[in-house]
């Protein structure tokens, strides 16, 4: 079989796969930030810049991303999830020929042959192990998530590239290295880690040579992608007239020790793990957790440098990176990918955060590949590793399947509150004392409410929404009790793991507004006349009828 033909076969098998793995979510509605991004689309507008309040985005490909499915789809959701599977399966594509490239997966002669069926075969588990992912939900489910789909892509793409170009010094692929370059940040901004993993896989390509001329080499085949970085960099500030943007600068500049220990552990854990998996181990999430890495970091530094005062040590060390090179490259490569979003929180017991994995995972993959598929052990030893392997994947693919079924079902209430409202309001203004943030970890209205009433359902315009606060849930079915009389409610969740937060700035008639975790008090003086107002308990938005004001 050719080449070109097993990669078709490869790609066609990732498809099927991907879709068979995320058929649960296909219809799923939109949810929080969809309502934003999709609305703004629908309505005629472009907005390649947003959210510029706190510093702001700049991302023109995944808004004309939307901007395509929109004028195929409308606000049909299966369209939107369709492309996002298809970059997705793209994604695992891209991952099987990058792992096969850095292989050195060269046309081999007949004795090499063997050499060549592994390197194709941990490759393909690569790709594999990235599509079955289950820390891969909010960046593949949630709409717009998309952002890590496309950065990826073309990330993944311009390294490809570039290692075609380091390999036979081709310009066009150097070209095409430096365009997918700046597709990709166009994309989202974490696409920045680009040009020190270029320096890395220039390292490892330098095979053969010297340490000193290898890490020289690599800075110079890295200096045209520093270049572009910062001609976007300066673009992009214009563009938003902050140089930082994103989500600003206390919270992208507060790289401290503790932050990094912390997170490291926990981006490491869940680019293993599922979230449900971890939530027996409620210590991670402890306060006490960052100084306690800290001092095991400290030890673990001071006796690395006992040890290697020993010779026997040095030498062992280094046979031990010139056998595993491709094991360090990987673990460089993802600490490079993690580097724009280390101070970036991600959730270790839910999926809130797990699209900032997405990326990094792409190295992580790879990895476990090669430590179950590699070495050519025989009989019993490789019977385990495939039995392994195997436990794995199926693993991994039940894990997934249950994951976004939490996401399917947000979807569901996504799109159950906005048809409520419709039906149960009279005018064209509502005010909702309390709406879900998120349902275990899958965004249902953090936001988008307003966008989501006005365009994403066709049975009674509502051109505002207010909201007094936002809050998690556990189950669909949580109870949020209400009481309250002379125009004065409380709202208070019978979950104590529930906590309300302030959603955004309050109408005039909610007077006397407070807010602690547990307990939400308003005051509505004048309400009656200018808006519907709702509650939301046991998965279902209630009217609360107030008198006017004499």
């Amino acid at each position: 079989m050719s080449i070109r033909r097993r990669e078709t076969y490869v790609l066609l098998l990732y498809v099927a796969l991907g879709v068979a793995a995320y058929s649960n979510v296909v219809n799923a509605f939109f949810l929080s930030d969809d309502f934003e991004l999709v609305g703004r689309v629908l309505e005629g507008g472009l907005p390649f810049t947003w959210g510029r309040e706190h510093g702001g985005f700049f991302r023109p490909v995944l808004i004309s991303s939307f901007y395509f499915d929109t004028s195929l789809w409308g606000t049909r959701p299966a369209g939107f999830h369709l492309t996002s599977l298809a970059l997705h399966a793209l994604n695992a594509f891209l991952v099987f020929l990058l792992t096969r490239s850095l292989l050195r997966a060269w046309r081999p002669t007949a004795a090499e042959e063997p050499r060549r069926r592994r390197h194709e075969y941990v490759a393909f588990l690569a790709g594999l192990i990235f599509l079955l992912h289950p820390s891969h939900t909010e960046a593949v489910t949630w709409v717009s998530g998309r952002a890590d789909l496309l950065a990826s892509l073309f990330f993944l793409l311009s390294l490809l590239s570039y290692v075609a170009h380091a390999r036979g010094g081709q310009r066009v692929a150097l070209a095409l290295a430096l365009a997918s370059f700046a597709l990709a940040l166009l994309s989202k901004e974490s696409a920045v880690c680009l040009p020190p993993a270029v320096f890395v896989v220039a390292a490892y390509l330098g095979e053969g040579e010297g340490w000193a001329r290898r890490l020289k080499n690599g800075f110079v085949e890295a200096v045209p992608f520093f270049v572009l970085l910062g001609v976007y960099t300066a673009a992009r500030a214009v563009v938003l007239g902050a140089l930082v943007g994103g989500y600003g600068a206390a919270q992208h500049l507060n790289i401290t020790h503790s932050v990094v220990a912390s997170q490291l552990l926990r981006f490491s854990l869940r680019a293993a793990l599922p979230a449900f998996v971890l939530r027996g181990f409620p210590f991670l999430e402890s306060r006490a957790l960052s100084p306690a890495l800290i001092v095991l970091g400290v030890l673990a530094v001071l006796t690395a440098a006992a040890l290697l005062q020993r010779s026997t040590t040095r030498t062992a060390l280094s046979a031990l990176v010139r056998r595993q090179t491709f094991l360090w490259l990987m673990a460089l490569l993802f600490a490079c990918a993690l580097l724009p979003v280390i101070n970036l929180r991600i959730n270790v017991f839910d999926t809130q955060g797990e699209r900032f994995l997405y990326l990094p995972s792409a190295f992580y993959a790879p990895a476990v590949a090669y430590l179950f598929a590699w070495t050519r052990d025989e009989g019993r030893r490789a019977a385990l590793r495939t039995a392994a392997l195997a436990c794995l994947l199926v693993f991994y693919a039940a894990s997934l399947w249950a994951t976004n079924r939490d996401w399917s079902a947000a979807s569901r209430l996504s799109q159950s509150i906005i048809e409520e409202l419709a039906a149960q309001s009279t005018r064209d203004a509502v005010l909702l004392l309390n709406v879900p943030d998120n349902l275990r970890g899958a965004y249902v209205y953090r936001n988008g409410l307003g966008r989501a009433l006005l365009s994403f359902q066709p049975a009674k315009p509502i051109s505002r929404a207010h909201v007094l606060a936002w809050h998690s849930l556990h189950t669909r079915l949580d109870r949020i009790e209400l009481t309250g009389e002379a125009r004065t409610y409380t709202l208070r969740p019978l979950n104590n793991a529930t906590k309300f937060e302030r959603a955004g700035a309050t109408p005039d008639c909610a007077r006397d507004f407070s807010l602690s975790g547990d307990a939400l008090r308003v005051r509505l003086e004048g309400c009656a006349g200018t808006f519907d107002v709702f509650y939301f308990s046991e998965g279902k938005i209630h009217r609360v009828e107030i008198s006017r004001s004499p």
